[in-house]
């Protein structure tokens, strides 16, 4: 007979061990195929998602000229270009687009088709929605680009030291008269007296000058007031049109020079002066057709610091535009050329993000352009919506190699720069874009590229697209490469396991065969044949069921996450691997069992005969033994089969344990950064805090626009608002001690105002930088100083006013009148007078609306103090966030989580009751100068808050900060009496930068705090809240997308766990119960011939359901005291610096546990156990004594 043959009708004679080897193995190859196939369905999903989402380019560059376009091709032929045309009025980056750029931005067209025609145009949704009058595909729009580039240079319109030119000079000193000359030694004395006195700065006398000298200082008078000699400023914006194709083109320059004046020009009245000629800027009109609407994107790709188009044309409308502009150039040829640039998407699928990311890098190089620092681009008046004075920006001095300031004003779109004896002039995006370059001023050095910090530089031209190709790969790539592997020792233990349980029944056949003239090398290739055969059949069945279930598990996801969150992929090669994997655990679990069939002696023993057992002697009455009490015997007579069947009940119910408690544990980080801190999908910001209308308004348009808002929770927000604090609090504050000592951001000093009465020495009047104060004692009247205060110059007028008489010189005024003392510039009347110094310690203020249910809930958790509602609407009561604090190494810990509380130490600077003065500043700013003023308010401490209850209160919930404060908003608009504000779209925009750069803590901020509905397109309401937050000039952040990352990564973590447990679980049950039924087959006889003793059926059975019972109670122990220690670990890993075990474990580790499913589990086990364990005996305690105890197969 063939080897095979034999080991085939082996096979079929052993029905039951073949069965459950054949389900074992089914099992373990399912579970590969579906871990594998979910697996890759997750993860190419995700990228799937990513790409469509953020683009299929791979990089990115911006500013791409024709060079760095050859040399990134040359990386990546398959690339996709959009030659950016320039800047427009309305619409923002013009750019072209073809069907390339789109795949490769993974852009979809919403509506229409792509431009191709000269005068057609497709605009992003973003752009569309931003029109003032609803249009749509088909409609007409003008266009206007806006051209900045025209002037690549600062041009000197004013040279302080001589003149602008020999001729405006020399015609300068022929009207020049002795009259000019005494006005300017006059204006001479006393800049040297503000210099002196002022700045302590030296300067010579008048009398000391040297006539180069004195000509040299007379010149940078006169080009300081050139109106007064007759030189009118003819340096106005002229404009140029041109006319081609439909398209209009208009040239800004602005002439330079001045005009003749006056009788001392005598017959050159009324001649114009040209010095120069400086070009502002090229505006391109055209009416074009919208053709296409484009997905939203801008927010979407990786982009840097860099701007992306939101309208784009045909190549053909492109070659119409440079055409265009071409015409001006001939016409003025200094003009330099327009030369747009492009930008870039990089793509090379024989590459990897990450390598194509650095062979560009490589070839283009860095291709950034040094600039000087920009620190502040404009200042503006009290209202914060308009720009009139100057700003500042950085660079190094070329001599000296120092840090140097240079101040500039702007003046529509020309900046006019203050440098050395010159005023500059140059368009401001010469500027803002790095291309400015004065004579002896050197840009900021740029910080080196290296491969560690590349990707990390917003600035770069060259931007790797991590948002599709993240740099590190996320946890389902990890655990498709674990799985099988985990899978395939879950195989190897199985197979070892069962087979070496069946060699012990098999050791006398197997001792048969040898005697029979089998070798031992045949003894050897009948088990792997056995194994093959088991693999030939369980591999195919156990793929094909994994196929199946896969499309019921992505089913499951969708239903979780949604329609379109995963989609099924076979991942052919991957697949193939880990099943060959599966099979070779197989083989590998035989070989062990092998070694131990091919040793076995010809007397069949598979192992050493047990000692016999020892006998007793009889030693009185003869004792009755129950059958429970024979059950127990038995089993401890057997005892490593007892210890199996234990062991293998313990993992049956691990399993779903183990499984439940890591799938829960997979939700902890969204539970801790989502859930418990509540934090909203959106916050929108606006940089003032609104009145209750005004706010109430914004709300509401908020819900009618945006679709599928589950809540919108406004907050008024105030910062750097300074509490003060007395000796006494300081002294028993541990948090306030530290600060004092530490000093930083959240400590300092406030100054208190004087006086509040305005006393006659507050007065003056300014003349040539001079400030004339007048002595009280000259009583004059409140009107007459109050017109002296308001004077700008001196005039006959305000003379007159004076008790002097008349008009007359200072050095006559002093003279005349001793009284009159000329002093440098003084503080204003509103500047505040810092007499006193208060220590207060620096936080915020949260203020909510009263009667939203948010305050009652606040007020329940409060740890001390009581709230009297009416008194907290009306401002004067607030509660007070106070964190606990442990001290770690001479560092400050704070804390607001109630897993704190007893481990952490609680503050008592301040108490329920105490009186506070709450200090802000109020800041005017009044032309180019700025006066603060504190503003103080007293409030009641109502109520103190160690921590939150969780779920928390977002934005509280997000911050440790020191002594919060939370109040009503009239308490706000108390604090800032600036910030109950109402403005338009366009003045909060202007406004935005006003309150960075002049007054940060002096209007407050408003803060809506959007959360979406679960049935809500997140999609839809992503565009939505990006256009609201655009058309009423609010800054938006986003957190939706963490979110979600979040939750979908829990969500597979939990099924990728449940699948394992899954396997763990059936695999084990299925030896658990083959292992119970082979022992009651091995000990049929023992039952029949308890049976004929008089034991009945109902007794076998309901001995091994008590014994069962117990062993699943022992085993549920065991279980439970094991899943303890995996927690205890887990959390102890995760365990922060300082915190105790049990707080970890009750706040964090099993807060929200499902401790109700974990229950039934074990009680469900428990009775399956009894059942599991009497099962087995149904069939043998049918059956009568003689049948069993003569049964043949029983061994």
């Amino acid at each position: 007979m063939r080897l095979s043959r034999l080991v085939r009708l082996g096979l079929q004679g052993r029905k039951k061990d073949t069965r459950l080897l054949i389900t074992v193995l089914t099992l373990c190859f399912l579970f590969i195929t579906l871990s594998n196939i979910v697996l890759s369905s997750i993860r190419y999903s995700k990228e799937e998602q990513q790409i469509a989402r953020h683009g299929r380019f791979q990089a990115i560059a911006f500013e791409v000229d024709e060079e760095a376009r050859a040399a990134y091709h040359s990386v990546a032929p398959q690339s996709a270009d959009s030659l950016i045309l320039g800047q427009t009025q309305r619409h923002g980056l013009l750019g072209t687009i073809d069907r390339a750029y789109m795949d490769l931005g993974a852009l979809t067209l919403k509506s229409g088709r792509l431009p191709q025609a000269a005068n057609e145009i497709v605009l992003t949704q973003t752009a569309l929605e931003a029109l003032a009058d609803k249009k749509q595909v088909g409609d007409s729009i003008q266009v206007v680009l806006d051209l900045g580039y025209v002037g690549d240079k600062a041009i000197p319109i004013t040279m302080k030291q001589f003149g602008l030119s020999d001729e405006l000079y020399q015609l300068s000193q022929q009207s020049i008269t002795q009259q000019d000359h005494a006005a300017f030694e006059l204006a001479y004395t006393m800049r040297r007296d503000e210099s002196v006195y002022f700045f302590n700065i030296e300067m010579p006398q008048l009398k000391d000058l040297s006539p180069q000298e004195y000509e040299q200082e007379f010149n940078t008078w006169f080009y300081a007031n050139p109106d007064t000699f007759g030189l009118s400023d003819i340096g106005v914006g002229r404009r140029e049109p041109f006319h081609e194709d439909g398209l209009t083109l208009v040239l800004h320059h602005r002439v330079n020079g001045f005009k003749l004046s006056g009788a001392r020009w005598g017959d050159r009245q009324g001649e114009e002066i040209i010095l120069n000629i400086l070009y502002e800027r090229i505006l391109v009109a055209g009416e074009y057709t919208i053709v296409g609407v484009v997905s939203a994107y801008s927010d979407q790709w990786v982009k840097g610091d860099f701007a992306l188009p939101e309208a784009f044309v045909s190549p053909t409308a492109a070659d119409a535009i440079r055409r265009m502009v071409s015409q001006a150039e001939d016409d003025h040829p200094d003009i330099p050329r327009y030369l747009p640039r492009s930008i870039s998407l990089l793509y090379a699928p024989d590459l990897t993000a990450d390598a194509l990311f650095d062979e560009a890098l490589q070839k283009a190089g860095d291709r950034r352009q040094t600039s000087y620092q920009i620190n502040d681009l404009g200042v503006f008046d009290s209202t914060g919506t308009s720009t009139i004075s100057l700003g500042n920006f950085e660079g190094i001095d070329e001599l000296t190699g120092k840090t140097r300031q240079v101040y500039f004003q702007v003046q529509g779109s020309l900046a006019n720069i203050s440098y050395d004896q010159a005023v500059y002039a140059a368009p401001l995006t010469l500027l803002t874009e790095g291309g400015l370059r004065l004579p002896g001023l050197l840009p900021i050095p740029l910080q080196p590229v290296t491969p560690d910090n590349a990707r990390e530089m917003t600035s770069l031209p060259l931007q790797s697209n991590t948002y599709a190709y993240p740099l590190e790969d996320d946890a389902g790539g990890t655990l498709q490469r674990l799985l099988p592997g985990l899978m395939s020792l879950l195989t190897f233990i199985a197979v070892l396991q069962i087979f070496l349980t069946q060699l012990r029944r098999r050791a006398k056949r197997l001792a048969l065969l040898k005697a029979l003239g089998a070798t031992q090398g045949q003894v050897a290739a009948m088990l792997l044949m056995e194994a093959g055969m088991l693999v030939l059949v369980a591999l195919p069945v156990g793929t094909a069921l994994g196929l199946l279930l896969s499309f019921g598990a992505v089913e499951v996801l969708k239903a979780f996450q949604g329609e379109d969150s995963v989609r099924l992929f076979w991942p052919v090669m991957p697949l193939i691997k880990a099943l060959l994997l599966g099979a070779l655990a197989v083989f590998i679990g035989v070989l062990l069992p092998l070694v131990q069939a091919v040793r076995i002696p010809l007397s069949g023993a598979f192992e050493a005969p047990a000692p016999a057992p020892r006998r007793f002697k009889s030693s009185g009455a003869q004792k009755k033994v129950t059958y429970n009490r024979m059950v127990w015997r038995n089993a401890l007579s057997n005892p490593g089969r007892s210890l199996l069947g234990f062991v293998l009940a313990v993992l049956i119910i691990l399993s779903p344990l183990a499984t439940l408690f890591l799938g829960f544990h997979s939700f902890s980080n969204y539970r801790v950064e989502v859930l418990d801190k509540a934090r909203p999908d959106y916050v929108l910001t606006m940089p003032y805090g609104m009145n209750i209308r005004v706010l109430n308004d914004h709300r509401d348009r908020l819900l009618a626009q945006v679709p599928g808002l589950a809540s919108v929770q406004p907050w008024l927000f105030g910062d750097h608002v300074g509490i003060q604090i007395s000796d006494q609090a300081f002294e028993a504050g541990p948090i306030l001690q530290w600060y004092q000592q530490y000093g930083g951001a959240e400590f300092g000093l406030i100054g208190a105002e004087a006086a509040s009465a305005i006393t006659k020495t507050d007065f003056g009047f300014q003349q040539g930088g001079m400030v004339i104060h007048i002595d009280p004692e000259l009583e004059l009247s409140e009107e007459e100083m109050q017109a002296m205060a308001s004077a700008e110059t001196l005039t006959q007028e305000k003379m007159d006013v004076l008790p002097t008489g008349g008009a007359m010189t200072l050095e006559e005024l002093q003279a005349r009148y001793p009284d009159f003392n000329v002093e440098p510039p003084q503080p204003k009347v509103e500047e505040v007078r810092q007499v006193s110094y208060p220590q207060v310690v620096y936080t915020a203020l949260w203020a909510l609306d009263p009667e939203l249910a948010l305050l009652p809930r606040l007020i329940k958790d409060l740890d001390a103090g009581q709230v009297d509602e009416e008194a907290f609407k009306k401002g004067e009561q607030v509660i007070l966030v106070v964190p606990r604090y442990r001290v770690d190494q001479n560092d400050l810990v704070l804390s607001h989580h109630p897993r704190d509380k007893g481990s952490f130490m609680e503050d008592a600077a301040i108490q329920p009751g105490d009186r506070l003065t709450l200090h802000t500043e109020v800041v005017q700013l009044a032309g180019d100068s700025k006066s603060s003023m504190n503003n103080g308010t007293e409030v009641t401490v109502a109520g103190i808050l160690y921590d939150y209850s969780l779920p928390g209160v977002w934005p509280l919930s997000d911050t440790s900060r020191s002594y919060l404060l939370i109040g009503s908003q009239r308490l706000l608009a108390h604090a800032y009496p600036q910030a109950e504000s109402r403005m338009t779209a366009y003045q909060a925009r202007y406004h935005r930068l006003a309150v960075k750069v002049f007054y940060p803590y002096s209007y407050g901020q408003t803060q809506f705090m959007v959360t979406l509905a679960n049935d809500a397109n997140p999609e839809s309401a992503d565009i939505a809240m990006q256009n609201f937050a655009r058309e009423n000039a609010l800054d938006i952040k986003t957190y939706r997308t963490a979110n979600q990352a979040l939750r979908s990564l829990a969500v597979n973590s939990a099924l990728l766990i449940a699948m394992l447990g899954c396997a763990v679980f059936l695999i084990a049950l299925v030896i658990l119960s083959s292992s119970l039924q082979s022992a009651v087959q091995q000990e049929k006889k023992r039952f029949g011939i308890l049976q004929s003793m008089g034991v009945t059926r109902d007794t076998l059975l309901g001995g091994q359901s008590r014994y069962g019972l117990v062993i699943g109670l022992l085993a549920v122990l065991a279980a439970n005291l094991l899943l303890a220690m995996l927690i205890v670990i887990v959390t102890a890993l995760s365990l922060p610096n300082g915190v105790s075990l049990l707080p970890q474990l009750r706040f964090i580790t099993l807060r929200g546990y499902p401790l109700l499913a974990h229950i039934l589990i074990c009680l469900g086990f428990i009775l399956f156990s009894a059942l599991m364990h009497a099962w087995p005996l149904r069939t043998i305690a049918r059956q009568t004594a003689i049948a069993n105890i003569l049964d043949t197969n029983a061994s």
